[in-house]
């Protein structure tokens, strides 16, 4: 079959279908290379709707062509319009092996995702910054889900790349009104009652959702409170809308989940307090809802603390070490660590002036790099601002531990301008030489106005 499309040209794909819905069906191209989109029963001005989005609301326009290749692994957008045999959006196919819902669900990751296939802590949180990142970027530029879920995400767990899907039906405040007003369980409070219209406050309550699940494996204001003389209708209502209470909520236990779970707190700092804007404060004020740059920094913030589990056979193989400095595994209960010293690089930014810092304390936490051996600084390690979408990943330095000696050390690989401090003075270390690590040592990652410094500490995990 022939698809035309709006400037002329002409795409062979195949006859049958590979996915339909109330929308429409897809279509692969014969090439496999792309996805065609054909709607079916919706209104002839959503051809100018598709023009807005592909045009001047797309949110790689004024992007460099390296961000437009990093960010196309992240947002699968539509790049044309088919006008025959009915009109459609043209999108790159996407190979990632599993819906997010097939690696969640309980039923479908039983039966859909093999055990090695099922990832890791790392791997979701690199599922949960991409998915950040992708909203951060479409919502920059004025744009709203209006359903995000579970389904609009293509994942895989073990890499932690994550695509994201479906985005023909986005909200223009103003222009594009929304077609669906999402999926249940998603949505946020106000619209359960019926007081709103998709926002892009509304989807900061879903994306929190999302993560919340994709983390915990578990709904955050779903848990053991029930209401009796319900159905199964107005128990939603009550449970997501008129009297919705976290499961994790620091002062009320009245709806903490049944069983054995892990708790919010075992994701560290950043993130339960994150979690708590959304589902405590952003309940009855949705502008307290965490923006999806504040994920972002959030998620990356928390990757720096994550150590590998002892126990081989732990499912989630890491953990986040928290604020307690806890060696047991959340996850498995493993406690083989416990007594383990680990450097600990605690993170300070410029107060405006060269030689001047302040403790970096955002998102509910201190910013800590916590440093098994082999742990590696990147260009955003040294710069508070600088985000990680550049193509260039390679590290500009390298903690290390000599077993023969029992020392740790820095590696600079890349540092044009790294000193450390001691109690012999400020000491330059050039690139391809090491710093020894010691308690109180302080370490200059450049000295421009905007560079951290890292004051060295020692941690015995309990």
């Amino acid at each position: 079959m022939n698809i035309k499309l709006l400037d002329g040209q002409k795409i062979a794909v195949q006859d049958t279908p590979f996915a339909s819905g109330a929308k429409g069906a897809c279509f692969l191209s014969s090439d496999k290379k792309q996805v065609v989109k054909l709607f079916t029963n919706i209104p002839d001005t959503t051809i100018d709707i598709l023009r807005a989005i592909i045009g001047r609301y797309h949110p790689f326009r004024n992007l460099s062509s390296d961000d437009q290749q990093f960010y196309g692994a992240h947002l699968c957008w539509p790049t044309g319009i088919a006008v025959a045999p009915s009109l459609g959006v043209i999108m790159p196919r996407v190979t990632l092996p599993f819906r997010l819902t097939e690696l969640l669900m309980p039923k479908w990751r039983k039966l859909k995702v093999p055990a090695d296939k099922k990832g890791t802590i790392i791997g979701h949180l690199g599922i949960t910054l991409r998915l950040a990142r992708a909203v951060r970027l479409f919502h920059n530029n004025g744009l709203c889900h209006s359903d995000l879920s579970l389904n609009n995400a293509m994942v895989n767990p073990i890499t932690g790349e994550m695509t994201m899907i479906d985005l023909d039906g986005l909200v223009i405040e103003g222009m594009i009104p929304p077609v669906v007003y999402g999926t249940p369980g998603f949505m946020a409070p106000e619209i359960v009652i019926g007081k709103t219209h998709p926002t892009i406050q509304t989807d900061r309550h879903a994306l929190a959702v999302i993560f919340f699940k994709t983390l915990l494996f578990r709904h955050p204001l779903a848990g053991k409170r029930t209401f009796s003389g319900c159905d199964a209708f107005s128990e939603d209502r009550l449970m997501y809308g008129e009297q919705p209470l976290y499961t994790d909520h620091p002062t009320d236990s009245g709806n903490r989940p049944r069983g054995g779970y892990v708790p919010v707190s075992s994701l560290g700092p950043h993130l339960e307090t994150l979690f708590s804007h959304t589902f405590v404060d952003g309940i009855a004020d949705p502008e307290c809802r965490p923006l999806a740059s504040d994920w972002e920094s959030g998620i990356l913030k928390t990757l720096d603390r994550v150590i590998p589990c002892a126990n081989q056979r732990c499912e989630a193989k890491a953990f986040v070490v928290t604020d307690k400095f806890s060696g047991k595994c959340p996850y498995c209960g493993d406690n083989s660590l416990r007594n383990t010293e680990l450097p600990i690089l605690r993170m300070y930014r410029s107060a405006g002036s060269i030689g001047m810092y302040n403790p970096e304390t955002n998102d509910g936490g201190s910013y800590l790099l916590v440093c098994p051996n082999g742990f590696t600084l990147h260009e955003w390690h040294l710069k508070p601002g600088v985000i990680t979408s550049t193509t260039d990943r390679s590290p500009y330095a390298t903690v290390m531990y000599d077993a023969r000696k029992r020392e740790w050390y820095l590696k600079n690989h890349r540092i044009d301008n790294l000193y450390w401090v001691d109690d012999k003075g400020r000491q330059y270390c050039p690139v391809g030489k090491s710093i020894p690590l010691k308690p109180s040592n302080q370490l200059q990652l450049g000295v421009d106005r905007n560079s951290r410094l890292a004051l060295v500490e020692f941690h015995r995990l309990s």
